[in-house]
Protein backbone atom coordinates (compact mmCIF):
# COMPACT_ATOMS: atom_id res chain seq x y z
CA UNK A 1 0.00 0.00 0.00
CA UNK A 2 1.77 3.65 -0.85
CA UNK A 3 1.95 5.78 1.37
CA UNK A 4 -0.16 8.51 2.03
CA UNK A 5 -0.59 12.40 1.64
CA UNK A 6 -2.90 15.50 2.35
CA UNK A 7 -3.42 17.45 -0.46
CA UNK A 8 -6.36 20.11 0.02
CA UNK A 9 -5.82 20.90 -3.38
CA UNK A 10 -6.78 17.96 -6.04
CA UNK A 11 -8.35 19.86 -9.04
CA UNK A 12 -5.93 19.74 -11.46
CA UNK A 13 -3.04 17.35 -11.62
CA UNK A 14 0.01 17.52 -10.43
CA UNK A 15 -1.18 17.53 -6.83
CA UNK A 16 1.70 20.02 -4.87
CA UNK A 17 2.56 18.99 -1.46
CA UNK A 18 4.23 21.50 0.84
CA UNK A 19 5.24 22.55 4.72
CA UNK A 20 4.76 19.56 6.57
CA UNK A 21 3.49 16.86 4.36
CA UNK A 22 5.89 17.70 1.95
CA UNK A 23 8.76 17.45 4.97
CA UNK A 24 7.45 13.90 5.41
CA UNK A 25 7.83 13.01 2.03
CA UNK A 26 11.07 14.28 1.72
CA UNK A 27 12.89 13.53 4.96
CA UNK A 28 11.19 11.19 6.49
CA UNK A 29 9.81 8.68 4.04
CA UNK A 30 12.76 9.67 1.30
CA UNK A 31 10.35 9.32 -1.18
CA UNK A 32 12.03 9.37 -5.06
CA UNK A 33 10.90 10.29 -8.26
CA UNK A 34 8.78 7.57 -9.84
CA UNK A 35 7.24 6.46 -6.09
CA UNK A 36 3.64 5.40 -5.58
CA UNK A 37 1.79 8.50 -3.73
CA UNK A 38 -2.09 7.87 -2.61
CA UNK A 39 -3.20 11.64 -1.95
CA UNK A 40 -6.62 13.00 -0.72
CA UNK A 41 -8.16 16.13 0.16
CA UNK A 42 -9.60 15.45 3.29
CA UNK A 43 -13.67 16.14 1.87
CA UNK A 44 -14.23 12.87 0.83
CA UNK A 45 -11.59 12.58 -2.33
CA UNK A 46 -8.58 10.76 -3.11
CA UNK A 47 -6.53 9.53 -6.12
CA UNK A 48 -3.45 7.39 -6.62
CA UNK A 49 -0.40 8.84 -7.89
CA UNK A 50 3.53 8.77 -8.38
CA UNK A 51 5.82 11.52 -7.90
CA UNK A 52 6.96 13.84 -10.80
CA UNK A 53 9.51 15.77 -8.97
CA UNK A 54 10.80 17.27 -5.61
CA UNK A 55 12.44 20.21 -4.49
CA UNK A 56 13.54 21.15 -1.23
CA UNK A 57 10.28 22.07 0.36
CA UNK A 58 7.53 20.80 -2.40
CA UNK A 59 6.77 17.49 -4.04
CA UNK A 60 5.05 17.29 -6.95
CA UNK A 61 2.60 13.93 -7.36
CA UNK A 62 0.86 13.32 -10.99
CA UNK A 63 -2.52 11.83 -10.94
CA UNK A 64 -5.27 10.73 -12.93
CA UNK A 65 -8.68 9.84 -11.70
CA UNK A 66 -10.21 11.20 -8.54
CA UNK A 67 -12.22 9.08 -6.49
CA UNK A 68 -15.33 10.38 -4.68
CA UNK A 69 -16.06 8.77 -0.82
CA UNK A 70 -19.55 9.09 0.18
CA UNK A 71 -19.47 10.79 3.82
CA UNK A 72 -20.38 8.27 6.53
CA UNK A 73 -23.82 7.32 7.33
CA UNK A 74 -23.61 8.27 10.96
CA UNK A 75 -22.76 12.05 11.62
CA UNK A 76 -21.30 11.95 15.23
CA UNK A 77 -20.75 15.90 16.84
CA UNK A 78 -18.29 14.87 20.36
CA UNK A 79 -18.97 18.20 22.31
CA UNK A 80 -16.61 17.19 25.12
CA UNK A 81 -14.69 19.29 28.01
CA UNK A 82 -11.13 20.04 27.56
CA UNK A 83 -8.94 17.79 29.18
CA UNK A 84 -5.59 18.41 30.92
CA UNK A 85 -2.26 18.95 28.82
CA UNK A 86 -1.75 15.78 26.10
CA UNK A 87 -4.87 14.40 26.92
CA UNK A 88 -6.75 16.69 24.72
CA UNK A 89 -4.52 16.04 21.61
CA UNK A 90 -4.69 11.89 22.50
CA UNK A 91 -8.35 12.48 22.58
CA UNK A 92 -8.73 14.52 19.40
CA UNK A 93 -6.52 11.71 17.41
CA UNK A 94 -9.05 8.93 18.75
CA UNK A 95 -12.10 10.95 17.22
CA UNK A 96 -10.37 10.72 14.23
CA UNK A 97 -9.20 7.79 13.76
CA UNK A 98 -13.04 6.30 14.76
CA UNK A 99 -14.39 8.81 12.19
CA UNK A 100 -16.41 11.00 14.49
CA UNK A 101 -17.16 14.34 12.26
CA UNK A 102 -16.49 17.24 14.24
CA UNK A 103 -15.13 17.82 17.94
CA UNK A 104 -16.18 21.01 19.68
CA UNK A 105 -14.85 21.87 22.95
CA UNK A 106 -17.54 22.26 25.75
CA UNK A 107 -17.54 24.94 28.17
CA UNK A 108 -19.21 24.23 31.25
CA UNK A 109 -20.14 25.36 34.75
CA UNK A 110 -17.21 23.09 36.30
CA UNK A 111 -14.63 23.54 32.90
CA UNK A 112 -10.97 23.83 34.87
CA UNK A 113 -9.09 23.97 30.94
CA UNK A 114 -10.07 26.73 28.03
CA UNK A 115 -7.56 26.74 25.49
CA UNK A 116 -6.33 28.91 23.30
CA UNK A 117 -6.86 29.11 19.65
CA UNK A 118 -3.07 28.53 19.03
CA UNK A 119 -3.27 25.20 20.81
CA UNK A 120 -6.18 24.79 18.67
CA UNK A 121 -4.72 25.15 15.42
CA UNK A 122 -2.03 22.76 16.12
CA UNK A 123 -4.50 19.99 16.53
CA UNK A 124 -5.02 19.80 12.73
CA UNK A 125 -1.82 18.36 12.16
CA UNK A 126 -3.05 15.52 14.73
CA UNK A 127 -6.37 15.07 12.55
CA UNK A 128 -4.76 14.98 9.22
CA UNK A 129 -1.92 12.13 10.82
CA UNK A 130 -4.87 10.44 12.54
CA UNK A 131 -7.05 10.07 8.76
CA UNK A 132 -4.06 9.43 7.24
CA UNK A 133 -3.37 6.27 9.85
CA UNK A 134 -6.78 4.93 9.61
CA UNK A 135 -7.80 6.02 6.00
CA UNK A 136 -10.69 8.00 6.46
CA UNK A 137 -11.35 10.51 3.70
CA UNK A 138 -13.27 12.55 5.95
CA UNK A 139 -11.10 15.14 8.45
CA UNK A 140 -12.66 15.57 11.51
CA UNK A 141 -13.16 19.57 12.01
CA UNK A 142 -12.52 21.13 15.11
CA UNK A 143 -15.52 23.70 15.80
CA UNK A 144 -14.48 27.14 18.45
CA UNK A 145 -15.52 26.44 21.66
CA UNK A 146 -19.17 26.75 23.18
CA UNK A 147 -20.99 26.93 26.34
CA UNK A 148 -23.19 24.68 27.10
CA UNK A 149 -26.41 27.02 27.05
CA UNK A 150 -25.26 28.01 23.58
CA UNK A 151 -24.43 24.88 22.18
CA UNK A 152 -28.06 23.37 23.22
CA UNK A 153 -29.86 26.23 21.52
CA UNK A 154 -27.83 25.66 18.25
CA UNK A 155 -29.26 21.67 18.48
CA UNK A 156 -32.81 22.61 19.06
CA UNK A 157 -32.29 24.92 15.65
CA UNK A 158 -30.61 22.40 13.66
CA UNK A 159 -33.22 19.84 15.14
CA UNK A 160 -36.48 21.91 14.05
CA UNK A 161 -34.60 21.54 10.49
CA UNK A 162 -33.79 17.69 10.38
CA UNK A 163 -34.05 15.00 12.61
CA UNK A 164 -31.08 15.05 15.32
CA UNK A 165 -29.93 12.71 18.42
CA UNK A 166 -28.95 14.02 21.83
CA UNK A 167 -26.92 12.08 24.66
CA UNK A 168 -25.39 13.45 27.61
CA UNK A 169 -22.42 10.98 29.22
CA UNK A 170 -23.61 11.09 33.02
CA UNK A 171 -23.32 8.46 36.10
CA UNK A 172 -26.40 8.91 37.83
CA UNK A 173 -28.49 7.85 34.11
CA UNK A 174 -31.33 5.03 34.26
CA UNK A 175 -30.18 3.63 30.82
CA UNK A 176 -27.40 0.83 30.86
CA UNK A 177 -24.40 1.66 28.83
CA UNK A 178 -24.98 3.02 25.21
CA UNK A 179 -28.62 3.26 23.29
CA UNK A 180 -29.31 1.28 20.71
CA UNK A 181 -28.67 2.55 17.01
CA UNK A 182 -30.90 2.39 14.06
CA UNK A 183 -29.64 1.29 10.37
CA UNK A 184 -30.46 4.33 9.05
CA UNK A 185 -28.48 7.49 8.34
CA UNK A 186 -27.96 9.75 11.81
CA UNK A 187 -27.08 12.86 13.52
CA UNK A 188 -26.41 12.66 16.80
CA UNK A 189 -24.20 14.90 19.42
CA UNK A 190 -22.86 13.79 22.49
CA UNK A 191 -22.16 15.54 25.55
CA UNK A 192 -19.17 14.77 27.84
CA UNK A 193 -18.50 16.91 30.95
CA UNK A 194 -15.41 18.52 33.07
CA UNK A 195 -13.71 16.33 35.41
CA UNK A 196 -16.34 17.57 38.20
CA UNK A 197 -18.80 15.96 35.63
CA UNK A 198 -22.27 18.32 34.94
CA UNK A 199 -24.46 20.23 37.27
CA UNK A 200 -27.85 19.14 38.30
CA UNK A 201 -28.70 22.52 36.58
CA UNK A 202 -26.87 21.59 33.73
CA UNK A 203 -28.17 17.75 33.22
CA UNK A 204 -32.00 19.68 33.52
CA UNK A 205 -30.96 21.84 30.80
CA UNK A 206 -30.00 19.16 28.40
CA UNK A 207 -33.30 16.88 29.67
CA UNK A 208 -35.61 19.74 28.44
CA UNK A 209 -33.55 20.09 25.36
CA UNK A 210 -34.62 16.17 24.62
CA UNK A 211 -31.41 14.79 25.67
CA UNK A 212 -30.80 11.13 26.99
CA UNK A 213 -28.70 10.76 29.78
CA UNK A 214 -26.12 7.76 28.71
CA UNK A 215 -23.99 6.11 31.16
CA UNK A 216 -21.36 2.96 31.44
CA UNK A 217 -21.43 0.10 33.22
CA UNK A 218 -17.93 -0.48 34.51
CA UNK A 219 -18.13 2.94 36.11
CA UNK A 220 -17.08 6.86 36.16
CA UNK A 221 -14.83 7.34 33.28
CA UNK A 222 -12.32 10.19 32.58
CA UNK A 223 -13.22 13.02 29.78
CA UNK A 224 -11.00 11.57 27.05
CA UNK A 225 -11.64 7.93 27.72
CA UNK A 226 -15.59 8.61 27.56
CA UNK A 227 -15.28 10.37 24.39
CA UNK A 228 -13.44 7.57 22.67
CA UNK A 229 -15.59 5.11 24.74
CA UNK A 230 -19.38 6.68 23.91
CA UNK A 231 -18.21 7.41 20.04
CA UNK A 232 -17.31 3.97 19.44
CA UNK A 233 -20.54 2.60 20.21
CA UNK A 234 -22.78 5.54 18.46
CA UNK A 235 -21.00 4.88 15.42
CA UNK A 236 -21.33 0.97 15.56
CA UNK A 237 -23.67 0.35 12.70
CA UNK A 238 -25.73 -1.56 15.18
CA UNK A 239 -25.82 -1.92 18.40
CA UNK A 240 -27.67 -4.48 21.06
CA UNK A 241 -27.80 -2.20 23.82
CA UNK A 242 -31.44 -0.72 24.80
CA UNK A 243 -32.09 2.03 27.11
CA UNK A 244 -34.98 0.36 27.85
Amino acid sequence: MADMFYCPNLTASPATLTGQEAHHAINVLRLKVGDAADIFDGCGHSAQGRVVSLSRREVAIEYTEVVRHESPPRRLTVAAAIPKGDRLKWMVEKLAELGVHQYVPLLTQRSVVKPGQNKLDKLAATVVSAAKQSRNYHLLSIAPPITLTDLLSRQQMETAESARRLFIAHPDATAVDTPATSDGPTDTTLLIGPEGGFTDGEVRQVEAADGQAISWSGGILRIETAAIVFAAELLRPSAATSTD
